[in-house]
């Protein structure tokens, strides 16, 4: 997952504002709290957090997607821990006091297991902050298409039906020189869901934003 498409992942996703899920941290989550970001991808979220005085640490499936953030924190000068992790195996590094996974990366693994990893890895009274995708809308981005060209590369972006609350998408990118194509799986389900399974874990859980698109939680261990 994620490993041709890791290098052109940031300017695919250019148009998105990162500040939004910065603020959200920023506004429940004070300075002295130790952050792990759970697939922090090429450091779009985390990286500005560090530059604000938070202590992060980010895990990510990719390795591909870990260098890159590694090599912008250099230009950025920070520095903070990163560690190739799957969400869906123990995380097994110290306890935090706020996990966070954003951009819906929860939508792309096991939420059940990644829910108890995560809990596991927070301090009592510890909190947990992600969004996913919320149903009605991944349901409404089936059979979607994009295409684009720029001076690097084209790409043709297809967003199939795979099932109930489920999508594959399709992405193609061409370059000069190359071609290659990666598939990746989402999977959603209704609010009440995730809110059932984060309770039964122990979570006492709070919606902070729900916008008909994302659907935003804070969890308290």
């Amino acid at each position: 997952m994620y490993n041709n498409f890791s290098y052109y992942y940031d300017l695919m996703m250019q148009d998105v504002c990162y500040d939004i899920f910065v603020d959200i941290v920023k506004e429940n989550v004070s300075l002295d709290k130790t952050i792990l970001d759970c697939g922090c991808g090429t450091g779009n979220v985390s990286i500005p957090l560090a530059k604000d005085g938070y202590n992060i640490t980010g895990i990510d499936l990719s390795s591909d997607m870990l260098t890159i953030c590694k090599s912008k924190q250099e230009k950025e000068n920070v520095n903070f821990p990163l560690y190739e992790n799957n969400l869906e195996e123990e995380i097994g590094f110290e306890l935090y006091d706020c996990c966070i996974s954003f951009l819906d990366v929860i939508n792309y693994v096991d939420y059940k297991l990644a829910f108890k990893n995560i809990y596991d890895c927070l301090k009592c009274g510890g909190i947990f902050i992600f969004d996913v995708n919320d149903f009605n809308y991944q349901e409404s981005m089936k059979n979607y298409v994009e295409e684009d060209t720029n001076d690097l590369f084209s790409y043709t972006w297809k967003i199939l039906d795979n099932g109930v609350g489920k999508i594959k998408h399709d992405l193609t990118i061409k370059t000069k020189d190359d071609e290659f194509r990666e598939i990746h799986y989402q999977e959603t389900y209704p609010k009440e869901v995730y809110i059932k399974e984060l309770e039964s874990l122990g979570f006492k859980v709070e919606i902070l934003i729900d916008d008909n698109i994302k659907v935003f939680f804070k969890c308290i261990k």
